[in-house]
């Protein structure tokens, strides 16, 4: 059984067990319950939807251009990034919004650019093309 029907079926459960609560007077569950089967609820949900995005781009077909704004990933034949990608990506963001850059460097405790460490490159580079996409807003918090 895959994760995605587990997390269907207790879905269905937990909804079953809430529907029975509230038509059902002669049985009652102490609110506690009730809110712990809602949280659960929630959880299952979101597990499902975050399961569904996974496999949606598991399968999806990948271009140069989408590979490239993918996660970096170790051992990849993919050089790493150097402060060259990093001071282009900062221009390019810039030239849209200072603000976003300023949010994006201060989420990796960073100024300016040299103010990065070598090892924060890969992902920085990685959020900044997100954030050119419009996929990320830093502004918006973590």
């Amino acid at each position: 059984m895959s994760l995605e029907s587990s997390i269907e079926l207790l879905a269905q459960a937990i909804n079953n067990l809430v529907a029975a609560q509230t038509m059902s007077s002669s049985v009652s569950l102490p609110d506690k319950d009730i809110k712990t089967a809602g949280q659960a609820l929630k959880q299952a949900e979101g597990a499902l939807q975050e399961a569904a995005a996974k496999k949606s781009k598991a399968e999806a077909p990948t271009t140069p251009e989408s590979s490239k704004a993918s996660a970096p990933t170790t051992g990849s034949s993919l050089p790493e990034p150097g402060y060259e990608d990093v001071k282009k990506l900062i221009l390019a963001i810039s030239a849209k919004s200072r603000d976003k850059v300023v949010a994006l460097l201060a989420r990796y405790g960073a100024k300016k650019g040299p103010d990065l460490k070598e090892e924060q490159y890969a992902l920085f580079v990685h959020e900044g093309n997100l954030v050119l996409s419009g996929d990320l807003d830093p502004e918006a918090g973590a």
